[in-house]
């Protein structure tokens, strides 16, 4: 299954009015807004420029790319894995989006030089390098990786 523009968006939506819940200042939104909706246009565009990709599709799985970014501290662990688990039974393909754009071209450093990124949950990046190691590089991981890194601030 995979999720539509509107469905996503509304994710998006359901998890700004947790975190303003939660006690985040209605004014910090926008670092976080501009960076998903800002990955979701580059993907978009870009993915139209490309043969056989989903313009539609991509603008998805770059919008819900950091969907648990804002949770990390609170959790303690990788967003991308929470970001996985949170999407792997509604859209593989986000879950996996979630999961792998962080490292761009499958590469993981080793576990001593980022275990912070990880909380020092061995177990987490354990499963982030299997999944990495088992997984072929597609076109859309790379566009994802790409408009991550262009829509950074």
């Amino acid at each position: 299954m995979s999720l539509s523009r509107l469905e996503a968006e509304g994710l998006i939506e359901i998890l700004k009015q947790k975190e303003l819940s939660l006690g985040r200042a209605p004014n910090t939104w926008y670092t976080f807004h501009n960076h998903v909706f800002g990955a979701a246009q580059v993907a978009q565009i870009l993915s139209e420029k490309i043969d056989g990709m989903n313009p539609d599709e991509m603008y998805v799985l770059a919008l819900l790319h950091d969907i648990s970014r804002t949770e990390e501290d609170r959790e303690q662990r990788f967003h991308g894995v929470l970001g996985y688990e949170k999407l792997k039974d509604i859209d593989e393909k986000a879950a996996r989006s979630a999961l792998s754009h962080m490292f761009v071209f499958h590469q993981l450093p080793d576990y001593t030089l980022c275990a912070p990124m990880f909380y020092h949950k061995k177990e987490d990046y354990d499963f982030v390098a299997d999944f990495l190691s088992n997984t072929h590089l597609s076109d859309e991981d790379l566009l994802i990786q790409l408009a991550d890194t262009l829509s950074n601030k």
